[in-house]
């Protein structure tokens, strides 16, 4: 509370305390802002909470659903996750294509995506996969070209996903490799 205290007088605001024995304890900080813009942030949703105007929304929830996702860059995992949490999909890392076996057989993974950066030498890592689960989808990450799309796929891949990844293009699909019954789709008139 000091802290915050002194962040508020810092700021030439406040934070003041309300206490109510057995009901709890209230504590408002308050700084003045200067408005620069007027433009609405938002609006009251029916459910009664407040949706910002840039508030996202996916166009499904899949809670039941999981995607493996094969990458040893950090920042692509963090990535793909992020992109995805809204969907609350549950993805599932792996750093190497040889650790995949297990997952993919004790799993129902709904789609592999395959960040080309790991791949090996040989060029068949999607024949490897499919040995896991031959109806398994799976796409690439890559940081080629979208002319490349069209070799990922004459290599045994499903398509690709260009770096930076496009979360709209990331949700789609993985959205068409899911059945319908794990899928919540999103309220159409509430979707941005």
């Amino acid at each position: 509370l000091e802290i915050s205290h002194r962040f508020a007088e810092l700021m030439n605001g406040s934070i003041d305390c309300e206490s109510k024995e057995g009901e709890g304890t209230t504590f408002v900080f308050t700084i003045a802002q200067k408005i620069i813009d007027h433009t609405p942030i938002g609006s009251f949703a029916q459910h009664g909470g407040m949706i910002a105007a840039n508030t996202y929304i996916p166009l499904f929830k899949a809670p039941d659903a999981e995607v493996l996702l094969i990458s040893g860059d950090q920042m692509t995992i963090k990535v793909v996750k992020c992109l995805l949490k809204a969907t609350e999909v549950f993805v599932t890392t792996s750093s190497n294509i040889n650790e995949c076996a297990d997952i993919i057989r004790d799993s129902k993974i709904a789609v592999a995506l395959y960040d080309t950066a790991v791949m090996t030498a040989e060029s068949d890592d999607t024949v490897k996969l499919r040995r896991y689960d031959e109806s398994l989808p799976i796409y690439a990450i890559t940081s080629g070209t979208s002319a490349e799309t069209e070799r990922y796929k004459e290599t045994g891949f499903d398509g690709a996903i260009p770096k930076p990844i496009d979360g709209r293009l990331l949700e789609k699909t993985v959205e068409q490799c899911l059945i319908e019954d794990v899928m919540e789709r999103q309220d159409l008139y509430t979707r941005r």
